[in-house]
């Protein structure tokens, strides 16, 4: 089984959850930069739209995907005490697809969660090459006033080919030799 490497979000987007706040500037979440996505909850117990950042993988449309590790780069603000938690889904397609995980506890100081899925982890969905894929995170926060940000997504996929051959290494290349 060979994997993609580590994959930055190429793009950003937003969907409604449960009718709580939007993020702003959800852009700033591409890349790791310094820059955030933020988001002021705005009412007690709310919780955030999801923000999804999608991955270019490079993978043909016959290949299988086996498992996705996710890692978000996050950040709390509380107004007063009380966690903030949270959870990631995986998105195919566009779509929320299979189950989601809750995240632990959104840390008070810049830092990435820790990894969440795994090479056999395919979150309750199936995937091959053909489809998209992205990450979802959404936050439930204490206070209103509390503040969530994101600075960047971190995806890795890992996959077979599916033309049988066992692709080797970790870059995702595939040579095919023909005699």
């Amino acid at each position: 089984m060979a994997d993609t490497g580590v994959l930055n979000a190429t793009s950003i987007s937003q969907l409604d959850n449960t009718s709580g706040p939007a993020w702003t500037s959800p852009d700033n979440a591409i890349g790791d930069d310094g820059a955030s996505a933020t988001i002021t909850m705005g009412s007690i117990f709310l919780i955030s739209d999801w923000l999804i950042g999608n991955v270019t993988h490079g993978l043909g449309p016959g290949d299988i995907i086996n498992g996705i590790t996710v890692s978000v780069k996050r950040k709390y603000t509380p107004d007063n005490d009380g966690p903030c938690t949270g959870e990631l889904q995986i998105v195919k397609d566009g779509s929320l697809g299979g189950g989601a995980k809750s995240s632990s506890n959104w840390p008070e100081t810049t830092t990435w969660s820790s990894d969440y899925g795994g090479a056999s982890d395919l979150w309750g969905t199936t995937a091959t090459g053909a489809n998209s894929i992205g990450v979802a995170v959404s936050g439930h926060a204490a206070d209103k006033y509390d503040v969530l940000e994101v600075f960047a997504f971190r995806v890795t996929i890992y996959y077979s080919t599916g033309d049988g051959i066992s692709p080797t290494g970790t870059s995702g290349t595939r040579v095919v030799l023909f005699g």
